[in-house]
């Protein structure tokens, strides 16, 4: 990332349900923003495939969950998206 004045501005793709709203609220309230001079746009979409969509076509920039079905799909597909972790708790 090159130096830049003020925060880096970052188009995060999110789903509008409640784990998805909590998540946004709690890296705000959190700090998590600020620490990493991050500012966010959280862009709400109903979906993992509609998320996916949104980081193909350049409106999001990342996410922070979309499904590894529709993922995987994409790439294998040709879509030139990258995995950074993943994980599930039971």
């Amino acid at each position: 990332m090159l130096a830049q004045d003020g925060p880096f501005a970052v188009r995060i793709a999110s789903t509008g349900g409640n784990t998805g709203l909590t998540f946004n609220e709690m890296m705000a309230a959190g700090g998590f923003y600020e620490k990493f001079n991050v500012k966010p746009e959280i862009i709400e979409l109903s979906d993992g495939t509609k998320i996916v969509g949104a980081l193909i076509s350049g409106n999001s920039d990342i996410c922070r969950a979309s499904g590894f079905g529709q993922v995987l799909t994409a790439i294998e597909r040709g879509a030139e998206l990258k995995i950074l972790g993943g994980g599930e708790l039971k």
